[in-house]
């Protein structure tokens, strides 16, 4: 069986980027859920214009950019605030995802920590979650973001956890750094995506 759309999902710091990379290479395309929420709130868009209206203009800077490190501050330490954020930004991604997904190219392999909370897992035939040693997950984050272990744990937090994440999911990549290991599990899935 041929799968056109794919849902790649993990919470952060499990290694979604170089698994992009790989399939990539592969000859998927790639959408990832983060560029969406960017191109949905770019300067002088609605969902940028919603944001300010609920949250106000001292999340956008000068140039008229959100100033997305200071709003997620903010959402990741307030579970109503991500709500509100949520509720703005999750239908304005899921209209992008549906275009995106009629016009293709296939397989398109979709990328988003918080498919199953958006919903968009519904648009997938098929989800892949990675999972990581949770200590080798959170070197990562800091290593890549610089971010305290309380903001890390606060964003962790806001997500399904690893075990929800295998219990949901159709296809599980194992991702402890070890990369033959990751490329292998990399080519059974895409021999499982394209039927070869």
């Amino acid at each position: 069986m041929n799968y056109r759309v794919i849902g790649l999902t993990g919470q952060m710091g499990t290694g979604k980027s170089t698994i992009l990379q790989l399939l990539a290479q592969r000859g998927a395309q790639i959408v990832e859920a983060d560029l969406l929420a960017r191109e949905v709130s770019a300067p002088g868009s609605r969902g940028l214009r919603a944001i300010m209206a609920q949250f106000g203009e001292k999340y956008i800077d000068d140039a008229g950019l959100l100033r997305r490190n200071k709003l997620g501050r903010l959402v990741f330490s307030d579970p109503e605030a991500r709500g509100q954020l949520e509720a703005i930004v999750h239908p304005l991604i899921t209209n992008r995802l549906q275009q995106l997904i009629a016009q293709g190219p296939w397989p398109l392999i979709y990328e988003a920590p918080l498919l199953f909370a958006a919903g968009h897992h519904r648009f997938c035939d098929l989800v892949v979650a990675t999972i990581s040693p949770p200590q080798l997950q959170k070197k990562r984050i800091q290593q890549r973001d610089g971010l305290t272990l309380e903001e890390i744990e606060n964003r962790l937090g806001s997500q399904l956890s690893q075990e929800q994440l295998q219990k949901k999911a159709d296809f599980i990549i194992f991702n402890d750094g070890d990369m033959d290991k990751l490329e292998q599990q990399v080519d059974q899935l895409w021999q499982l995506i394209t039927g070869k």
